[in-house]
């Protein structure tokens, strides 16, 4: 089993096992019950300086990527958030749940890769945008 991403605003689907909201605001429109999240963990996303910067255009992808992947690393919060995903991914899928407009371009497909090759392809760098 591997970690996938999923706009909120697609509906929820038993593959998608433990839902985790990973944006650093709660998405609009959503309470907490209809959001269909198991858990928000804001705490993984990128600085909010560095979410302005990439929406107003100052930075581009790669360079938004770039220093999300550096936050990340330094995070102690994703040091403690592997160790769940360890054990629940032995039991279930894990969904990062983002409300992005972009599918393809976007902090929950970085965090993704980012978490799948320390779990599963140590000797593999992030994919490419």
């Amino acid at each position: 089993m591997v970690i996938e991403t999923k706009r909120i605003y697609e509906p929820k689907n038993i593959m998608d096992g433990y839902r985790v909201l990973v944006d650093s605001y709660w998405p609009r429109g959503f309470t907490h019950s209809s959001a269909n999240v198991d858990i928000w963990k804001k705490e993984l996303a990128p600085s909010k300086e560095l979410i302005r910067r990439f929406h107003s255009g100052k930075d581009s992808y790669e360079s938004f990527k770039s220093q999300y992947l550096e936050e990340l690393k330094n995070n102690q919060a994703v040091k403690t958030f592997l160790s769940d995903l360890k054990k629940r991914l032995k039991e279930e899928n894990v969904t990062l749940i983002y409300s992005a407009n972009n599918k393809e371009q976007n902090q929950a497909v970085i965090l993704a890769d980012y978490l799948n090759t320390i779990l599963f392809q140590k000797n593999k760098a992030p994919r490419a945008a």
